[in-house]
C-alpha cells in the first residue's frame, strides 16, 4: 500500500469513528491518534502535503492518485462537495487541528455553509497548520511549454482563458437542490399513489411501502458515511431554472455541446450523490431555455445518470418497491423515456442486477397513458387483465368504483372470481391478490350492492377449496376485510352466519388440512381487534333492549373472553348511566365466560369498575372468587367495601363469617350495617358475642343497635334471649330502660326467635305495657311474628 493510500485509509477510519461516536469516545480517540501518527510519518520527510482535486481526478504533491481506491474516491467526493479544490497539511499539525478538519469533512455541506464555510470553521477553531486550496490543475497540451519538472504542473489557471470548473458547478447544483428542498420539494403522484384499503400500491401484495428518494445533498457514501436506503428519504424535483449563468460560463450555446463540453458535464453529473442525481433528473423540465445547450447536454446524459444513480442506490440496499414511484415520476414527463429505460436496463444487466423491474416501469407508464376506454378494451376484450401488475389492476378497479362505473367493475370482478377455479396456480394467485385488494374497499368507500354478495360467496368457496397454502392466505385476508366491514356496519348476524358456513364447508372436506383450520381460527381471531369490538358495543348501544338481546348478545357469546374483557374495560370508562347499564347486562349475559375479566377488574384503579365487577361476580361467581374479594374489605372507597361484603357472603357462605366478624372491629357505619345484614342472612351464631355487644352498647348510634337487634332476630339463637329481654325493658321514671325504637326492635327479634320462652316474654311485656299507641304496635308484632 502506498503511503498516501495508507493515510487516506487512516483518515477514513478516523472520520467514520467520529460519525459513529463522540469525539471523546475511546474509539474516536484511537482512530484520530492513528491518523495523526501516519500523517506525522509522512511529514518527517517534507514540509507539507498538498491534496488537490480536479473533476474526478486527485493529485498529491502533483502526482495523480488512483481514484479506484474507495478511500481516495471518497476523499475526492468529500472535498468536491464542500466547495474546495483541496487542502494543505503542514508539518506540525496538532491532533486537535486534525480533529477540527475531520469534523469539517463530516459536516453536511448545507450545515457547513450555514456556519460560514469550511475555511471559517478552521479559522474560528484556531487551526493554523491546515489550509484549504483553491488552486486547480490544468492539463498542458502537447507542444506547450512548461517550467516545472513534474507534469502536470501546478499553476493557477490563466484568467484570460476561462476553463470549466466542475467543482463550482457541483457546488452550484448542490446549492440549487438545497434551495429547492428548502422551498418544499414535493413528491409526485407516482410515489404517493395508493392501492386498496389506503395502503401504498407497493404494499398491496404484502410487500414494503414504497418510500421516497432523497437524503442529504452532500452525502458521500463509501467509508465516510453509511449508505443503504437512507439515500431514499426526501426525493423531489429540483428547480434548475437558475443554471443558465453556469451554462454560459461553460461556453455553451444554443446548439448541442461539443464532445469536450459534454465530457465536462458528464464529470459533473457523475460526481453527484445518487440522491442529487435523481432529484436533478426529476427537475429536467425546469432547465432554462437559454443557453439551450445546457438542457440538450443534460438530457443527452440523462440515461447514463439514471442508470448510475439507480444501480448505486440498489447496491446500497434500496428496494425496487422504494424506487418504483420516484423512477416513474422521473420518466413520466420524458417523451423518449424508452431510450432511458434501455440504457438503465443494459447498465443493470452489466452490473449483475435485476433489470426486469425497469422494463416493468416503462410498461406501466405506457399503460397509464391509455384512456379508460382503451384500458377496458384491453382488459375485457383482449384478455390482458393478468398481464397487468397487481397495482395496475387495483388502480383500474378503483377508478371504475370512484366513477360509479359499476357494470364494468362487476364484469372485471366476475372474471377474477371465475379465475379462482383455474387449474393454473399463478393465475389463481393473481386473481385472489386482486380480490383481496377489492375486499378492503368493502367498508370504505364501499362496494356495489350487487357486487359484495357474489364476492363474499366466491371467497368463502375459495377458502374451502384452495389446495395451496400460499394462495389460500390471500383468501383469508380478503374474508377478514369483508367480515370487518360487516361488523363496522353493525351487521353482526351475517358475520356469525358466514363463520358457521365456513366451518361447515371445511368440516365436509374429504381431506383435512391443519393449515386450513389454522386459517379459520385466524379469521375468527381477526374479529377480536379493539376497533371491531368497539363497533359491536356501539351496535348494542344503538338498539332497543329486546333487539339487543336477540341480535348482539349471541355475537358477544361467540367472541367470548376477548369480548368480556373489552366490555369490562369499557365499563371502567363509560360515564353515561344508561350505557353502563347496557354494558353490565352484556357482561352478565356472558355468564362464567366473563369471570376471568371480572377477576382481573378487581385490581383496577377505578373504584367504580371494581364495584361493578364485584356486583357482577356476586351473580356469576362461586366460592373460588372469595380469596380475590377478601382484600377489598379494606378498600379505601366505602362503596367498594360494602359491595365486597355483599359479594363475600353471597359467594362464600359460612366461609365468609370469620372474615366479616374480624372486619367489625374497624370499619365505617354503613359497612358495619352491611356486615350485620350479611351475618343475619348467614344465621351466624359465631358472631353472637360481637352482635349482642353492639345491641347492648348504648354508646352506639341507635340505628346500628336496631340493625344489630334485627340481625339477632335473623340468627334466631336461644342464646340471644337474655339480651333481647334486656333491650325490651321499658324505660322507668328514673331511667334504666330502653327507648321505644330499641324496644320495638327487640320485640321483633323475640317474635322472630319464636321459642315458647321468647313468645311468653313478649306477651308479658305487651300485657304490662300501658294502653296507648306503643302497646298496639307491640301487640301487632306479637300477633304477626316477623319471619326470619
Amino acid at each position: 500500500m502506498s503511503d498516501f493510500l495508507q493515510l487516506a485509509q487512516s483518515l477514513a477510519v478516523a472520520l467514520k469513528a467520529l460519525q459513529m461516536y463522540t469525539a471523546a469516545h475511546p474509539r474516536a480517540q484511537e482512530g484520530l491518534a492513528a491518523a495523526h501518527a501516519v500523517l506525522d510519518r509522512w511529514l518527517l520527510h517534507q514540509d507539507r502535503l498538498q491534496f488537490v482535486v480536479t473533476g474526478t481526478k486527485a493529485f498529491v504533491d502533483g502526482q495523480v492518485q488512483d481514484t479506484r481506491s474507495p478511500h481516495v474516491a471518497a476523499l475526492v467526493r468529500l472535498v468536491s462537495e464542500r466547495g474546495i479544490s483541496g487542502f494543505v497539511l503542514e508539518r506540525g499539525v496538532r491532533p486537535d487541528e486534525l480533529l477540527v478538519f475531520l469534523e469539517g469533512l463530516g459536516t453536511k455541506p448545507a450545515k457547513l455553509e450555514e456556519q460560514g464555510g469550511f475555511e471559517a470553521l478552521l479559522r474560528s477553531s484556531g487551526v493554523v497548520n491546515i489550509k484549504l486550496s483553491q488552486t486547480r490543475y490544468q492539463e498542458i497540451s502537447e507542444g506547450e511549454a512548461f517550467g516545472a519538472e513534474k507534469a502536470p504542473a501546478l499553476s493557477p489557471a490563466p484568467p484570460a482563458q476561462p476553463s470549466p470548473s466542475p467543482e463550482n458547478l457541483v457546488k452550484f447544483i448542490r446549492e440549487a437542490l438545497l434551495a429547492s428542498i428548502a422551498k418544499g420539494a414535493t413528491s409526485t403522484s407516482g410515489s404517493t399513489q395508493r392501492a386498496a384499503g389506503g395502503a401504498p400500491l407497493g404494499t398491496a401484495m404484502g410487500g414494503t411501502s414504497s418510500g421516497t428518494l432523497g437524503g442529504d445533498a452532500g452525502s458521500t457514501g463509501g467509508l465516510f458515511e453509511d449508505g443503504g436506503s437512507d439515500a431514499l428519504s426526501g426525493f423531489g424535483p429540483s428547480d434548475l431554472s437558475g443554471l443558465g449563468p453556469l451554462g454560459r460560463e461553460l461556453g455553451l450555446g444554443e446548439g448541442m455541446p461539443t464532445p469536450s463540453q459534454l465530457g465536462t458535464l458528464r464529470q459533473v453529473l457523475m460526481g453527484l450523490s445518487p440522491e442529487a442525481q435523481l432529484n436533478l433528473l426529476a427537475g429536467l423540465g425546469s432547465l432554462p431555455e437559454h443557453p439551450a445547450g445546457l438542457a440538450l447536454g443534460v438530457k443527452a446524459l440523462a440515461g447514463e445518470v439514471l442508470a448510475v444513480a439507480t444501480s448505486t442506490v440498489l447496491a446500497q440496499g434500496a428496494t425496487w418497491a422504494q424506487l418504483r414511484g420516484p423512477l416513474q415520476d422521473i420518466l413520466r414527463p420524458i417523451a423518449d423515456r424508452d431510450r432511458l429505460v434501455r440504457t438503465l436496463s443494459s447498465h443493470l444487466r452489466m452490473a449483475g442486477q435485476e433489470a426486469s423491474q425497469a422494463e416493468a416501469i416503462l410498461r406501466h407508464l405506457e399503460w397509464e397513458a391509455l384512456s379508460l376506454e382503451a384500458k377496458l378494451l384491453k382488459v375485457l376484450e383482449q384478455g390482458h387483465l393478468f398481464e397487468l401488475s397487481l397495482e395496475e389492476r387495483l388502480a383500474l378497479l378503483r377508478e371504475l368504483l370512484d366513477l360509479r362505473r359499476f357494470d364494468d367493475f362487476i364484469h372485471i370482478q366476475e372474471v377474477l372470481l371465475e379465475t379462482l377455479r383455474s387449474d393454473r396456480p399463478e393465475l389463481r394467485l393473481k386473481a385472489i391478490q386482486t380480490l383481496n385488494g377489492v375486499a378492503r374497499w368493502a367498508h370504505d368507500p364501499g362496494l356495489p350492492p350487487e357486487g359484495e354478495g357474489p364476492l363474499a360467496e366466491g371467497l368463502r368457496a375459495h377458502f374451502a377449496w384452495e389446495p395451496e397454502p400460499p394462495i389460500h392466505r390471500w383468501a383469508t385476508e380478503a374474508l377478514e376485510s369483508l367480515l370487518a366491514a360487516l361488523v363496522l356496519r353493525g351487521e353482526l348476524g351475517p358475520v356469525l352466519s358466514d363463520i358457521h358456513e365456513l366451518e361447515g364447508l371445511c368440516a365436509f372436506l374429504e381431506e383435512q388440512h391443519p393449515w386450513r383450520n389454522d386459517a379459520l381460527a385466524r379469521l375468527q381471531a381477526s374479529l377480536q381487534r379493539p376497533l371491531l369490538l368497539d363497533a359491536a358495543i356501539a351496535r348494542a348501544f344503538a338498539l332497543e333492549r329486546d333487539q339487543m338481546l336477540l341480535e348482539v348478545h349471541p355475537y358477544f357469546e361467540f367472541i367470548g373472553d376477548p369480548m368480556a374483557r373489552h366490555l369490562v374495560a369499557r365499563l371502567g370508562e363509560e360515564n353515561d348511566r344508561t350505557r353502563r347499564g347496557r354494558l353490565v347486562e352484556s357482561v352478565r349475559s356472558l355468564g362464567p365466560t366473563a369471570l376471568p375479566a371480572l377477576m382481573h377488574a378487581l385490581t383496577a384503579p377505578a373504584w367504580f369498575l371494581v364495584r361493578n365487577a364485584l356486583m357482577l361476580l356476586s351473580d356469576l361467581g362461586d366460592a373460588g372468587c372469595v380469596p380475590a374479594i377478601l382484600p377489598l374489605l379494606r378498600h379505601p372507597e366505602p362503596r367498594v367495601r360494602r359491595t365486597a361484603v355483599r359479594a363475600l357472603w353471597k359467594l362464600g357462605g359460612p366461609v365468609a363469617e370469620p372474615h366479616l366478624i374480624a372486619q367489625m372491629k374497624d370499619t365505617d357505619l354503613e359497612t358495619m350495617q352491611e356486615i350485620l345484614f350479611a351475618l343475619g342472612q348467614l344465621r351466624s351464631e359465631s358472631s353472637l358475642p360481637q352482635v349482642t355487644e353492639l345491641a347492648q352498647d348504648k354508646r352506639v348510634v341507635e340505628k346500628l343497635r336496631i340493625q344489630a337487634l334485627d340481625t339477632l332476630g335473623h340468627i334466631a339463637s336461644a342464646k340471644s334471649l337474655p339480651v333481647l329481654l334486656e333491650c325490651l325493658r321499658r324505660k322507668g321514671f328514673f331511667g334504666g330502660g330502653e327507648a321505644q325504637p330499641i324496644r320495638l326492635a327487640a320485640a321483633k327479634a323475640l317474635a322472630a326467635l319464636g321459642t315458647p320462652e321468647a313468645l311468653a316474654a313478649l306477651r308479658k311485656a305487651v300485657e304490662g305495657e300501658p294502653k296507648g299507641e306503643e302497646r298496639e304496635v307491640m301487640r301487632r308484632v306479637l300477633d304477626r311474628p316477623v319471619q326470619p
